[in-house]
């Protein structure tokens, strides 16, 4: 009976403690709160590289909470009341997102927030490096950018322009290059940069150069006194000259147009002959350009007589060009056709060819020609007359002491023959002679002499007295010197009035 009296206690007592158990924990349940409840996380924003970082949700404990993130570049742990981001660097060039959610097992409370990482700022060029042809052009640079970027030139870089354009895309940068008269090759770094960041690349725009080099002689012929000369010089790089001999000078540069320019030397007197070369080259040896000029100072002797003809009886004064100074000795080699005198003067004698010489006394410096000489046929007297003619050059009238008039003219010796005028009178057409003289006037093939003929009378006789008549005659006596005969030319002299100023010249020879 005792016993199950105490059975039956027991098993109140377990009841008991089962409905204190179950009240209880009813009770409980019934007053939890979760720490995430009430609690708003802003958007987390991280740069483009790795990066961690604390976000505090409160100050309960969430540890006993989850955390789990919807990407795998973004994870987060739980750190007492704080939450722990980490996201790996961003390599893509776009913006990406992530969302963290905690959880609490308690009651499936949940707390979510959006993480989000910068893109990559990026400016991509393939091609680094542009080549524009030297007369100059335009290269296009195709960019692909996420950022507003910038295109910068060198301040030095002055000949490279950047190129508005209107394309629907930003996609591409035009660059205008100058010709280029820079002289060398060039290039510029061209820098696409976004400011905000410091992002940037590089491109190099390299324009090509040919260069050119002209002079206007290679070769300088200076005599004995030397001086100044000059040497235009076209080009479009800069140029260094070099002289092979100290004795020419280089002076100043006149007429300077871009890299073009006129050089001018300067060489001192001789007294022998002596040559030189003077370079022009590029300054930049690269170029393996140059231009040389042989320059030529010379003692100059010569006889500037070449070809000669002459008849038998002929003479002819040959021309020296002697800079030496020295005393010459001539000679003939076959006098018994020409034969030449200490001054140079040559003498036809019989018809056949001679050789003429000419030395320094020295033997420094000699010279030879060829002489031919010929029997001319005796040419007819009025063909010649006819071949000799008279110009007027002008008439006057002379005052003083005694009473003048005068014409003057010229008188050319057209014929193939050599002459000698011996006479020339002027006579009224009545026959009075006011003007005759004897003459000893050279008158080689081709060539002219001025002439004055002059009437001169008292100062007592009538005024038309000294007037030139408006007719007169001109009587010319001359050798044709080539078979040494004399012959005549006549000419008039005419005017209709006193009041004309020139003449009428008739030619009236037999």
């Amino acid at each position: 009976m005792i016993r199950n009296i105490k059975t039956i206690n027991y098993s109140l007592l377990s009841l008991f403690l089962v409905v204190i158990s179950i009240t209880c924990t009813v009770s409980c349940g019934e007053d939890y709160s979760s720490p995430l409840k009430g609690i708003v996380i802003d958007k987390q924003t991280f740069e483009t590289g790795t990066n961690n970082k604390t976000v505090s949700i409160g100050t309960k404990d969430i540890s006993k909470c989850t955390i789990t993130s919807s990407a795998v570049w973004c994870s987060a742990s739980i750190q007492g009341s704080s939450v722990v981001i980490n996201v790996q660097p961003n390599e893509t060039y776009e913006e990406r997102q992530a969302t963290i959610t905690l959880t609490d097992p308690e009651d499936a409370t949940t707390l979510s927030f959006s993480v989000v990482q910068k893109q990559n700022d990026a400016i991509l060029i393939d091609n680094k490096s542009y080549t524009i042809p030297e007369d100059g052009g335009e290269v296009k640079i195709d960019v692909q950018s996420n950022v507003a970027y910038e295109v910068e030139i060198p301040s030095d870089a002055d000949w490279l322009k950047k190129v508005s354009t209107r394309s629907l895309t930003s996609s591409s940068v035009v660059l205008r290059a100058s010709k280029n008269e820079s002289g060398d090759e060039r290039e510029a770094k061209v820098t696409f940069v976004y400011k905000d960041t410091g992002v940037k690349t590089q491109v190099t725009i390299s324009q090509g150069f040919t260069p050119y080099l002209e002079i206007d002689k290679d070769e300088i012929l200076l005599d004995v006194n030397g001086g100044k000369f000059s040497i235009a010089v076209s080009t479009n790089t800069d140029i260094d000259i070099v002289r092979d001999d100290s004795w020419v000078y280089i002076q100043d540069r006149t007429d300077e147009k871009g890299f073009s320019f006129v050089q001018n030397f300067y060489v001192e007197p001789i007294s022998s002959s002596r040559s030189t070369t003077i370079t022009f080259r590029c300054s930049n040896t690269k170029w393996g350009l140059s231009k040389k000029v042989v320059l030529k100072q010379t003692v100059r002797f010569y006889i500037d007589d070449k070809n000669v003809t002459l008849g038998v009886g002929e003479k002819k004064n040959l021309k020296l060009v002697n800079e030496t100074g020295k005393d010459v000795t001539w000679m003939s080699w076959n006098p018994t056709v020409a034969t030449v005198d200490s001054k140079g003067k040559l003498t036809g004698i019989s018809e056949g060819s001679a050789r003429i010489s000419v030395m320094t006394k020295d033997g420094s410096h000699s010279d030879e020609i060829s002489v031919k000489v010929e029997l001319r046929k005796e040419v007819d007297m009025n063909n010649i007359s006819k071949e000799i003619t008279l110009y007027e050059i002008g008439t006057g009238v002379v005052y003083g002491d005694r009473f003048a008039s005068y014409i003057d003219f010229s008188i050319t010796n057209n014929s193939k023959c050599n002459i000698e005028i011996k006479n020339m009178n002027a006579y009224s057409s009545s026959g009075n002679s006011f003007h005759n003289k004897s003459e000893s006037i050279n008158l080689p093939s081709g060539s002219s002499v001025d002439y004055e003929v002059v009437k001169i009378q008292d100062h007592t006789d009538y005024l038309e007295n000294y007037f030139l008549d408006n007719t007169f005659y001109l009587k010319i006596i001359y050798i044709n010197k080539s078979n040494m005969q004399y012959y005549t030319k006549k000419v008039r002299f005419y005017k209709s009035s006193w009041a004309e100023t020139r003449y009428t010249i008739q030619d009236i020879s037999d």
